[in-house]
């Protein structure tokens, strides 16, 4: 499953290490088909190492949940209740009209959509100004959603829906957020340490680091650029060209790009640094006279590419294709 923990920058450093080779006898470039699951689907977020989960149409009282192997159940929603979360083997859930200015009204399940815990809480836990209601990540022990300040859209307010605690993610240094953890903020690998981006002038503004196994990746901020690293070393890996928005899996990194209409992926093995490409994806809509590029998620065993086709990210395009392994 991938843990999206919200740090600051990864320190940038002087040094970085080739992954790919300059030999003119570097393998060709894989071509991978992936198929259709959805066209009419709604993202809910990547539920374990092997399971994904997303709302459908045929499954209107539930969710969807997909194995690596193709097995797809559908887990009941708590009444009144819709998934908008998935992590930790764990369904995240926003309940009840939106009505109610003082409290969310919330509920986390099982994958199979058993043992309910139905949670109340502030609507905000820290001054913010509580931006949508709908819980965007989910752990073991975590249930969260976006702060309210826009000066710090990385930043999540949670509540720890077995204890009830509450807490807002406060990363530093050397710690990021783990949902999954009792404390919500854990050590991140050494050397690897995390440092403030600038915004306007003003230090501080968080970016998005992705923890997967002994790898660490660093999304893009204002002054702070893409970086791969691997725990134990203090150099950076480098990567291909093109890769400005990677996403990172189980010894994948993956890069959507739009030509045109039409989405495609470019992946990067991290164990041999073999490049593969991905077609077969449906054609975009344009918003608002632009193509936004698919969104992408791992499992241990396949990658699955999302692409919203509307504004209120109500109808979503879902396809997936299985990772080869040699």
């Amino acid at each position: 499953m991938n843990k999206i923990l919200i740090a600051l920058s990864v320190v940038t450093v002087s040094s970085s290490v080739a992954v790919g080779s300059a030999s003119a006898a570097a393998p060709p470039v894989q071509a991978l088909k992936a198929h259709v699951v959805t066209t009419s689907g709604t993202w809910v977020g990547e539920g374990d190492a092997t399971t994904v989960a997303f709302r459908a149409p045929w499954a209107p009282a539930g969710t969807v949940t997909r194995a690596d192997d193709g097995t797809t159940r559908t887990a009941l929603a708590p009444d009144g209740c819709t998934a908008t979360a998935a992590g930790g083997g764990r369904l995240g859930y926003a309940c009840g009209p939106d009505t109610d200015t003082e409290n969310r009204h919330l509920a986390v399940t099982s994958l199979t959509g058993s043992d309910v815990v139905r949670l109340d809480v502030p609507r905000s836990l820290s001054g913010g100004q509580g931006a949508g209601v709908a819980p965007d990540a989910v752990g073991a022990q975590w249930l969260a959603w976006r702060y309210g300040f826009l000066h710090e859209s990385e930043r999540r307010e949670a509540v720890n829906w077995r204890t009830r605690a509450t807490m807002v993610a406060a990363p530093t240094s050397t710690q990021v957020t783990d949902y999954d953890a009792p404390g919500l903020d854990v050590s991140l690998c050494a050397p690897v340490h995390v440092v403030s981006s600038v915004l306007y002038g003003e230090e501080g503004s968080l970016v998005p680091v992705t923890v997967r196994g002994r790898w660490v990746l660093q999304g893009a901020g204002p002054g702070v650029r893409v970086a791969l690293h691997r725990c134990g070393s203090s150099r950076a890996v480098s990567l291909p060209k093109g890769f400005d928005a990677p996403v990172l899996g189980d010894g994948w990194v993956g890069q959507a790009v739009m030509v045109g209409g039409t989405p495609g992926v470019t992946l990067l093995r991290l164990s041999d640094h073999r490049r593969f490409t991905v077609s077969g994806l449906p054609s975009a809509r344009a918003l608002d006279r632009a193509y936004v590029r698919p969104e992408l998620s791992f499992t241990h065993g396949r990658l699955y590419v999302h692409q919203a086709r509307d504004h209120q990210a109500a109808t979503w395009v879902i396809a997936t294709v299985q990772l080869p392994r040699r």
